[in-house]
């Protein structure tokens, strides 16, 4: 399994969304690949367990690949198909983008419902590192989905 991927805001390093603990599960059908996504910043640290992206593939890599680094106008946003975790990006007009992560498990925890939402601003040409990386920690397991 590869290493845990951590996305820290360019303007303040304190708050981040880290994609960890890869694991795949083995089925005799197939063999999804499961992992937690936590969301940091100060006062705030929630994680989401049994994440998966069976379905959606690539999807969200896919999604940021596709934000243009020269801008957009308005708001674009992505969420996972059971909807555990969403992001909407916006394009500040002076080359970074604020993203805004939402966190939101969809199967009932022991705590109840939750959501917890973090902006990471990333600069423009940070961007393809950030989904090669994805796309490295996401491209591990089997899953159906591609896009």
């Amino acid at each position: 399994m590869s290493e845990d991927l951590i996305l820290r805001c360019a303007q303040d390093p304190r708050v981040s969304i880290t994609f960890a603990g890869a694991e795949v599960t083995a089925n005799p059908l197939d063999s999804p690949l499961t992992f937690a996504v936590r969301v940091s910043a100060p006062g705030l640290d929630a994680v989401a367990h049994g994440v998966t992206h069976y379905v959606d593939g690539m999807a969200l890599p896919r999604f940021l690949e596709r934000l243009e680094l020269t801008g957009w106008a308005g708001e674009l946003a992505w969420h996972s198909t059971d909807r555990d975790i969403s992001v909407c990006a916006v394009y500040d007009g002076r080359g970074y983008m604020r993203l805004t992560w939402t966190v939101r498990p969809w199967r009932k925890s022991a705590q109840g419902e939750w959501a917890a939402s973090v902006t990471t601003v990333l600069e423009g040409g940070s961007r393809d590192r950030f989904v090669a990386e994805l796309m490295e920690f996401l491209g591990q397991g089997d899953h159906r989905g591609q896009d």
